[in-house]
């Protein structure tokens, strides 16, 4: 791992990985302390962020490395050291891409068509779990553009509804929740000037926890791959 004693601009991938790594590392740290993070509302939404960034930043990073080492011809009909990928048959600027579907979708692409130089000259066995795809499509559906777990309000009311830590609920199921999760409920009601119950809001410690281990998950393997491909086809660079 040579390139960690670079500066990010000398590295082989354009410092697409070890920024990645650095995004992981904050959201490890964040979920390591998950007893003081259960405090703070809504806390989930950077840790996701900072894995989903993650996830993007690593695909580029091996992208770019692929680009890189294997003279790449794009859309300029003759090598440039700006990698751009296949999307919908289109050359675009891999900058410009945030939709990590794509991205993944072109991974596989290159492991495909520089299948016979890695089998050859490399010492890894370049194998990506069965559901990895699946994994990368539902972060993709909840968040294409990089933009669900940074801003409050988007577009799909029932989508935004899910990222928040306080949820709505039906009074006289506050109760019955009470007795079932051993957790402490917090507890928010409203009401009229009569004293009339109009509203009740519970804190939801659950909050996009099935997304969360997606992620966790996702951003693992893809680490592991990225520093596969950077010892193996650039030697640590």
């Amino acid at each position: 791992m040579h390139y960690i004693f670079l500066p990010i601009n000398k590295h082989f991938d354009s410092g697409f990985g070890a920024t990645a790594d650095s995004f992981r590392d904050a959201a490890s740290k964040l979920l390591s302390s998950s007893e003081e993070t259960d405090k703070l509302y809504n806390i989930k939404l950077p840790i996701c962020y900072l894995l989903r960034h993650s996830i993007e930043l690593y695909l580029k990073s091996i992208i770019t490395v692929f680009h890189k080492t294997f003279k790449i011809i794009t859309s300029q009909k003759k090598y440039s050291d700006k990698p751009e990928i296949l999307v919908k048959g289109n050359w675009r600027p891999l900058t410009k891409i945030h939709n990590i579907e794509f991205l993944y979708q072109y991974v596989l692409k290159l492991f495909i068509t520089y299948k016979e130089p890695l089998e050859k000259h490399t010492r890894t066995i370049w194998e990506v779990p069965d559901d990895l795809l699946e994994m990368i499509k539902k972060i993709n559906k909840v968040d294409e553009r990089s933009t669900f777990f940074r801003y409050p309000i988007l577009t799909s009311p029932e989508l935004d509804e899910m990222k928040s830590s306080m949820k709505s609920i039906a009074t006289e199921a506050v109760i019955k929740q009470s007795h079932t999760d051993k957790r402490s409920s917090k507890i928010f009601v409203m009401s009229d000037k009569d004293d009339e119950i109009i509203d009740t809001f519970i804190y939801d410690y659950d909050t996009l926890k099935d997304i969360l281990d997606t992620l966790s998950k996702t951003t693992e393997f893809l680490s592991s791959l990225h520093l596969a491909v950077r010892m193996d086809l650039c030697d640590g660079f």
